[in-house]
C-alpha cells in the first residue's frame, strides 16, 4: 500500500486460518510475528531484471518493483490458471500467462518465459520468481539450462516461524546431509542451492 504503516494480505481460502482472517473487519486487531526469514538480495542485481510470479506467487513483486525502481529494465511474467488468477497491481512491463488461455499467451508462465529466451542477455540478467513449487522447480531448471542467476521464493507451510519446530525443510544441493529451513534461511534461495 501507499502508506508505510499499513501492510495488505493476498490470500485465497484454502483452510480455517485463511476463513478465519477472511472474517476480520476494520478495527480488528491481529497479533503478527515479523518480518521473519530473508528478502531477495537487491545489491546484486544486473542491468535487467526478469520477474516471474505465479498465481499468489505475485504477493512479493509489487515490493520489489517499488524497491528496485527505475534504475533496472524490469520484465514482468505472470501466470494463472485464468483470468481470475491474475494481478496486475504495483507491477510493470508484465506479460501474462494463463492456463486456459483467457487472458495473454495459452499454457504457463515458464513456456511463456521460453518463449522470450532470445530477448533476455543471460550476463546481465537476475531473475526473481515466486510461485509453486511446481512452477519454482520449472524456473530453477530453465535457469541453470540458460545460465541466469535466480533466486526463488520458496512457499511452505510453517508452524513457527523462526526455526524451532524443523517443520519446513529444504534439502541443500551444497551437503547431502543438510537441510535448510524455509522460514528461517528462507524463504528465498538462489535456484542453484536448493533441491525442489
Amino acid at each position: 500500500t501507499g502508506s508505510d504503516d499499513e501492510i495488505s494480505f493476498m490470500m485465497s481460502v484454502s483452510g480455517e486460518g485463511t476463513k478465519l482472517l477472511t472474517s476480520k473487519r476494520i478495527g480488528d486487531k491481529l497479533n503478527l510475528i515479523g518480518p521473519l526469514g530473508n528478502s531477495f538480495n537487491t545489491e546484486s542485481i544486473s542491468k535487467n531484471v526478469v520477474i516471474v510470479a505465479g498465481g499468489l506467487g505475485v504477493a512479493p513483486f509489487p515490493y520489489l518493483t517499488k524497491v528496485i525502481g527505475n534504475n533496472s529494465n524490469i520484465r514482468t511474467f505472470i501466470g494463472g490458471r485464468s483470468s481470475n488468477d491474475i494481478v496486475t497491481y504495483g507491477l510493470v512491463n508484465y506479460e501474462i500467462a494463463t492456463d486456459d488461455g483467457s487472458l495473454g499467451f495459452k499454457g504457463n508462465v515458464i513456456q511463456l518465459l521460453s518463449t522470450k529466451i532470445n530477448e533476455i542477455d543471460a550476463q546481465n540478467t537476475k531473475i526473481f520468481g515466486c510461485g509453486p513449487t511446481r512452477m519454482l522447480k520449472a524456473l530453477k531448471e530453465f535457469a541453470a539450462e540458460n545460465n541466469v542467476e535466480c533466486e526463488i521464493s520458496t512457499e511452505c507451510a510453517m508452524a513457527c516461524g523462526f526455526g524451532i519446530c524443523q517443520g519446513c525443510p529444504v534439502e541443500s544441493t551444497t551437503d547431502d546431509s543438510k537441510y535448510l529451513l524455509v522460514c528461517k534461511d528462507g524463504p528465498i534461495f538462489n535456484s542453484r542451492s536448493v533441491h525442489l
